[in-house]
């Protein structure tokens, strides 16, 4: 009997060595079958299987020609679609669709990493798996980041830049009368002010704020290529732009600038930065010359790989609502948004409204050039990333504008495709992390969305996912 005992366990060994997955080679294995796969690298697979093991892409092609191993587990996705998780290349976590920023700033110092939570946890919601942070206190996106790293929550992954070096336009939000005779504790407003500015008045101090931020561990660098004329501090030179840039590369961080001038968006080429953010959008204080990106102001921005972020949206955002303020708490879009957020924002655009009853036309008088200058950018082959500002004012994270600022995109010019490649594909090239993210190929993380209907006929398809994998762990 004990012979016999053994000799089975021997043919189960044997059978095993040989054939290693013939019972449990399954097991902790997802199967996504019969969905049409949008890789995000230019094709097509009209009705497919991607296969995932723990947090990586295991295989994906067409049915019939990718083997299910037995055991896995199956989710049959037919009439569905299936595409990478989406990436938002421009957002501010610690932001909340805030209005008015000196008071808000002032009074939520120690709730911006709850808040930072929560707007990640939103993202992935909608699809997002992955967002770029572009301007945000340091402390709390750090404490995000540790968190992430621990796993001990769900939302978005993280990356981000920390402050913008030499960046002036939150200043004069802290010195404002009203802020200033408002009762706050000018404590609260000096610790607020003091944790959104990064002055950088020379080379050296800009290198040392480089050195600090990739010895905390932040992923890229941002620097402000542009001031309007009179405002702390003043524009960068393009030499110091040029050696900030060298050095951020030298210590292995991508970088990108803050750019509203069309000569602001040459030095940044110039100055040899990977991505210029939203290079379409022009300072209302700049001459009409130094307003329209050029043909060859493009041309130069494509030759060299210089990716565009461009969050147009924003302005869609604040044309919509100051046309009709009210319209912001009649929004179906905006039913997650804290109903006191939304009502701050409606009785400061009423403020501003019965004060200056035109105010709010010069955002559509606008929308004309920024488009027109996109269009530009897109008809000359410059790479885009889709951002959106997401968390700046009224543009809620809660509100997936993302779906409009594509939309827009495909008005413009850049093909279905090409949009959902801008949230994918373009969106990891950005972060220098293309080998892992922004495409379904085996051996990438398995960051997946699945949706309704199909995305190349109707961009708006990707607006609410039916299932959300970041990881390959399933949140949706």
């Amino acid at each position: 009997m004990k012979r016999n005992l053994r000799l089975s366990s021997l043919i189960f060994i044997f059978l095993v060595q040989i054939n290693p997955g013939c019972d449990s080679g399954g097991q902790g294995i997802t199967a996504l079958i019969n969905g049409r796969i949008i890789p995000a690298d230019g094709s097509i697979i009209e009705q497919g299987v991607v296969l995932f093991k723990e947090n990586r892409i295991t295989s994906i092609g067409e049915t019939g020609k990718v083997k299910i191993p037995a055991g896995a587990q199956i989710i049959d996705v037919a009439g569905k679609t299936v595409l990478p998780g989406l990436i938002e290349s421009n957002g501010h976590v610690t932001f909340d669709g805030q209005y008015d920023h000196g008071m808000y700033w002032s009074l939520n110092m120690d709730s911006l990493t709850a808040i930072g939570k929560r707007n990640l946890a939103a993202c992935l919601d909608q699809g997002i798996t992955t967002l770029r942070d572009t301007h945000g206190p340091i402390a709390p996106i750090l404490e995000i980041k540790e968190a992430q790293r621990k796993g001990s929550w769900k939302g978005a992954r993280l990356y981000a830049c920390g402050l913008i070096l030499n960046y002036g336009s939150f200043n004069e939000l802290f010195e404002s009368r009203e802020l200033l005779e408002s009762g706050i504790d000018l404590a609260l407003i000096a610790r607020a002010k003091a944790a959104l500015s990064q002055a950088t008045p020379d080379v050296s101090t800009g290198t040392a704020i480089i050195r600090e931020y990739a010895r905390k561990g932040l992923d890229f660098i941002k620097i402000s290529a542009f001031s309007a004329t009179g405002e702390v501090p003043p524009t960068m030179p393009d030499s110091s732009l040029n050696q900030l840039i060298h050095e951020a590369h030298r210590l292995g961080l991508r970088t990108t600038t803050h750019a509203l001038s069309a000569s602001s968006v040459r030095s940044s080429i110039m100055a040899g930065t990977d991505a210029i953010e939203h290079p379409e959008l022009i300072s209302a204080t700049v001459t009409d010359q130094d307003s329209i990106i050029t043909p060859e102001l493009a041309k130069m921005m494509a030759a060299r790989k210089v990716i565009a972020v461009p969050l147009i949206v924003a302005f869609d955002v604040y044309a919509r609502y100051f046309s009709n303020p009210d319209a912001l708490l009649e929004d179906p879009s905006l039913s997650k948004v804290p109903r006191a957020r939304l009502s701050e924002g409606v009785a400061n655009m009423k403020k501003l409204l019965q004060a200056n009853p035109s105010f709010g036309t010069r955002f559509t008088k606008r929308q004309h050039l920024l488009r027109k200058n996109l269009k530009t950018l897109i008809e000359n082959g410059v790479i885009i990333a889709m951002g959106t500002d997401r968390g700046t004012r009224m543009n809620y994270f809660q509100a997936a504008n993302h779906i409009r600022e594509m939309e827009i995109y495909v008005e413009l010019g850049l093909t279905p495709m090409q949009a959902i490649e801008s949230a994918t594909r373009h969106g990891a090239e950005l972060l220098g992390k293309e080998n892992e993210l922004g495409t379904l190929k085996a051996g990438k993380l398995a960051d997946i969305i699945i949706v309704d209907g199909n995305p190349l006929e109707h961009i708006r398809n990707l607006a609410d996912p039916v299932m959300v994998f970041k990881d390959g762990i399933r949140y949706k």
